[in-house]
């Protein structure tokens, strides 16, 4: 006897589908019928845009070796990179979030596994290995040497909040991020006024980025 097995896992038998079928044929079947759409399946439930684009021959060679249906496979192949790229940005989001958190000693975001996809989308769960170690960082010696600076002055700009430290081990480090920020500024020479100094906080453009 065979035995079929359903999408919604379901399993019938050869007997069973018999004894239906007659059923539906007598009147006496009381199950529900789906309107079953003709022709293959739509790609999607939003509109389709055209995208007219090039390939090297040899990487259409290697698709149609791996598909018979070259269009879905660089659908799928397209939809595959948007969504590991989608991964990588969370999972580098929450790596940022939790070593700043770990650096101004806050609480770690609470791990969830209850939340629900939204628009067609998908759970992924992400987790990062990040404390105050894995932060990118320096000594105030290296900073001062990076700033073309000395140690003094590193400390005024670490109160005025033009550089993010952390004190770790008996040691106060600076983080590499905020070295790079005030590098790519390039401040003019001498002493900035002290406005433009705490105009914008560390802690303020976390806040415009983050939340």
């Amino acid at each position: 006897m065979t035995d079929y097995k359903l999408a919604n896992g379901q399993t019938l038998s050869a007997e069973d589908i018999e004894r239906e079928c007659a059923e539906y044929e007598s009147g006496t079947w009381d199950g529900r019928l789906d309107c079953i759409p003709v022709g293959p399946a739509a790609i999607a439930d939003e509109p389709l845009v055209t995208v007219t684009i090039k390939f090297p021959a040899s990487m259409i060679a290697a698709v149609d070796e791996r598909s018979s249906d070259r269009f879905d496979y660089i659908r799928r192949a397209v939809a595959a990179a948007i969504f590991a790229d989608a991964c990588e940005m969370a999972a580098e989001w929450l790596q940022v979030e939790c070593e700043y958190r770990a650096i101004h000693d806050e609480p770690f975001p609470k791990q969830t596994f209850v939340n629900q996809p939204k628009n067609g989308g998908k759970v992924v769960i992400v987790a990062v290995n990040a404390d105050k170690g894995t932060v990118r960082k320096v000594n105030a010696s290296r900073a001062a040497e990076m700033l073309g600076v000395t140690k003094g002055r590193v400390s005024q700009m670490v109160k005025a909040n033009q550089l993010e430290a952390f004190r770790d081990g008996g040691t106060v480090w600076v983080t590499l991020d905020s070295i790079e920020a005030r590098l790519a500024e390039k401040p003019k020479a001498g002493r900035p006024a002290k406005a433009q100094a705490t105009a914008f906080p560390l802690q303020t453009f976390r806040e415009v980025v983050y939340r």
